[in-house]
């Protein structure tokens, strides 16, 4: 039983924080090193050994946000190995010397890792058949937080961490991003330099690039801004697509004519607001039509055409807020409910307020459901739910035969 070992846990615990088996250790432990200043361990390597200053750097030339240790006479305390001379090289392979390293700008980096918050010194290189400073960055697993004179970078296995987390334990990009500052230094005296907005810049970053290469977008020779529509959304591969998974040509009168039956559900959800950006130039958006929201040019030009076009009947059921400096006052959506999956191009944003009419919030729909429902052409028979089917299903024909010249 646990209860039983709670005293030797706790002896070995307070060993593990001295010398433990290195209490004897008189020189440094590296292969033909006879120094005996040796004060230094790595804890992220897990090794208890004692090693010399020169000895320590370069078994780390390659981890420079592993955690040292230096025996102070009294205790380990943290010492970061820039302190200690390493200098990271990017641009080249782990060993090799770079004839002309270039030290980064300010001549400090900043590292975000999932052990913590990390200042290195870094040098890019700058031979003549170097790579830009941020592929030089990639190259080593760190993404950059901007592709001119980077100084923050983010490594792979943290942006895998903090994905996995948000999935698994819905965590936010503060939580984890603060838990990492606690984890450099918790006593909130000697924190961090604040990196909070380039860390959520390069989630983005990072998710999207993701997105493409998943989607296959790296193999195409027009690159990502000659992706399809839609190409980076999954498929429902259960759904009825013609030539796909049912004939080209179905029987409408068939006996099992249901299982060629497309079903969708469509709903709004007007909790999802989104506030204005300063501009497009400063916060753009990435995915624009490639996954499940619709393209936001084609979008606002179906809008200018037809919101004057389409009058629809006042309703008796609309209880929506007026809502203030959004962009968007929420998000309607087309899903597969058979499977429950989202249809490519299934999402748009809505626009509720007091100098909106309900008969654009009808266009938005209308577009949003007929984007996503053409990707099925050649079915024969659409069942389609929605809450207020009652309200949208009034004039329904009508209003496609007007978007017919254009959808």
């Amino acid at each position: 039983m646990f209860s039983a070992h709670v005293d030797e846990y706790i002896a070995e615990s307070l060993r593990r924080e001295g010398h433990r088996d290195a209490l004897s250790q008189n020189h440094c432990v590296a292969p033909g090193c006879e120094d005996t200043d040796c004060p230094f361990r790595c804890i992220t390597c897990r090794d208890g050994r004692l090693f010399c200053c020169a000895c320590i750097v370069s078994l780390h030339v390659a981890c420079p946000t592993h955690v040292i240790q230096h025996w102070n006479s009294i205790y380990f305390d943290k010492v970061p190995l820039r302190e200690l001379g390493l200098q990271y090289q990017v641009g080249h392979l782990t060993g090799e010397v770079c004839p002309h390293p270039q030290a980064a700008f300010g001549n400090r980096f900043t590292i975000i890792d999932t052990n913590g918050i990390h200042d290195v010194t870094l040098d890019f290189c700058s031979c003549m058949r170097r790579h830009s400073f941020a592929l030089q960055l990639q190259g080593s697993w760190l993404f950059p937080a901007t592709d001119t004179e980077p100084h923050t970078a983010i490594t792979t296995a943290a942006l895998e961490q903090f994905q996995m987390l948000t999935f698994m334990g819905k965590i936010s990009a503060y939580e984890y991003y603060h838990s990492l500052v606690c984890l450099t230094n918790n006593t909130g005296i000697m924190a961090p330099s604040d990196n909070f907005d380039a860390f959520i810049r390069v989630v983005r970053e990072w998710s999207f690039i993701r997105l493409l290469k998943r989607a296959g977008i790296g193999n195409e020779p027009g690159g990502w801004k000659a992706a399809k529509p839609g190409s980076c959304a999954i498929e429902c591969l259960a759904c009825p697509r013609p030539g796909v998974d049912i004939p080209e040509h179905v029987d409408p009168d068939g006996s099992n004519a249901w299982e060629d039956t497309l079903y969708v559900g469509m709903d709004a959800n007007f909790r999802l607001e989104r506030f204005n950006v300063l501009s497009e130039d400063k916060d753009p958006g990435l995915s624009k039509g490639l996954a499940y929201f619709v393209d936001t040019k084609m979008f606002h030009k179906h809008l200018k055409d037809f919101n004057n076009r389409i009058i629809q009947p006042p309703s008796s059921c609309s209880n929506h807020e007026v809502a203030k400096d959004l962009a968007a006052s929420g998000v309607g959506g087309v899903v597969c409910t058979h499977h429950e999956l989202k249809l490519p191009l299934c999402t748009v944003d809505l626009h509720v307020g007091e100098d909106v009419s309900l008969s654009s919030l009808q266009v938005e729909m209308d577009f949003d459901y007929l984007t996503a429902v053409r990707r099925f052409d050649g079915v024969l028979w659409i069942i389609t739910s929605y809450n207020i089917a009652c309200q949208w299903s009034i004039n329904l024909e009508e209003r496609i035969n007007i978007y017919s010249d254009v959808m």
